[in-house]
């Protein structure tokens, strides 16, 4: 019986460090990266908003993306985790992805025991955690090279205009009870990035104005408005800065997220200014008429 347990615990032991073993070597496998690129991290409006093939050829080196729909906290964590010290990085600041519902984050960006810590210290239950952490169970590929952009078309339907309206106007109508514990997360990151010294472009992408006037009128919507002001001061030191597309054409797809054209010509004016500094870039000044 007692040598039955023995080798029943050295086969676990050595399931277990092979598990951990093949965990990390896939890992690497699939994210290592170049020092030298480009990294870019957020959710829909980064992943429509940026046209990573107009950014290589702007600035001749790689892009390494991390923006995916409904990205959050967490992933943006994860995202720090894998970008190498005194990088290049691009984010999307997106007041959605802190009011959002902590399950509907896509949260699926890579395992991170550092940052399940960090949601355990910020709130999130350990329910929370271990779905979390069992979503992320196999290892994933955390950086891509292309993001497919939609298409130039804006829709013109009444009913699905009024439905964005309405859900954005619940998403604004109260503060969530883990909005603090979000924002304290969001700023752990970008203090991660910050102790990388890496230099970090911010891009405000516009929204419909019907939209931003349900935001700035709404009370959770001047608090997030004071909180994206702090980080610009704290972590940008205070630099912004406003792109302006063409307004004679359509530049949206729908009322959050750029077109393909527009998304490239973000790019392109992007890719001439960026860099030099840290700083918050504002495209369009934040409104899409």
């Amino acid at each position: 019986m007692r040598q039955l347990l023995i080798k029943t615990g050295l086969f676990l032991l050595l399931a277990g460090s092979s598990l951990i073993m093949y965990f990390f070597i896939v890992d690497y496998a699939e994210n290592k990266t170049a020092n030298n690129g480009i990294f870019v991290f957020g959710d829909s409006q980064t992943y429509q908003g940026l046209d990573l093939n107009t950014l290589r050829t702007e600035f001749d080196l790689p892009i390494y993306s991390a923006a995916r729909h409904g990205a959050g906290v967490y992933d943006f964590l994860v995202f720090t985790k894998y970008v190498p010290d005194n990088s290049k990085v691009i984010l999307g600041f997106s007041k959605s992805m802190l009011l959002r519902e902590k399950e509907k984050d896509f949260n699926q960006l890579g395992l991170s025991s550092s940052a399940l810590i960090d949601l355990k210290n910020n709130g999130y239950s350990i329910a929370e955690i271990r779905e979390i952490a069992y979503n992320n169970l196999l290892p994933k590929k955390v950086f891509r090279s292309y993001h497919t952009l939609y298409a130039n078309n804006t829709f013109e339907h009444d009913t699905l205009v009024q439905k964005i309206k309405k859900s954005y106007t619940k998403l604004f109508s109260e503060t969530p009870d883990y909005l603090n514990d979000k924002m304290a997360l969001l700023e752990m990151a970008m203090l991660n990035l910050k102790n990388k010294n890496c230099t970090v472009v911010i891009i405000g992408f516009p929204y419909h104005e019907e939209l931003v006037e349900i935001e700035s009128s709404s009370k959770v919507g001047r608090f997030l408005n004071q909180f994206e002001d702090r980080c610009i001061a704290e972590y940008l030191d205070n630099n912004t800065d406003t792109l302006w597309l063409n307004g004679n054409v359509h530049n949206m797809y729908d009322m959050t997220h750029l077109n393909a054209q527009a998304a490239q010509n973000a790019s392109a004016k992007i890719g001439s200014t960026c860099f030099e500094k840290n700083i918050y870039i504002s495209i369009n000044g934040g409104i899409a008429h």
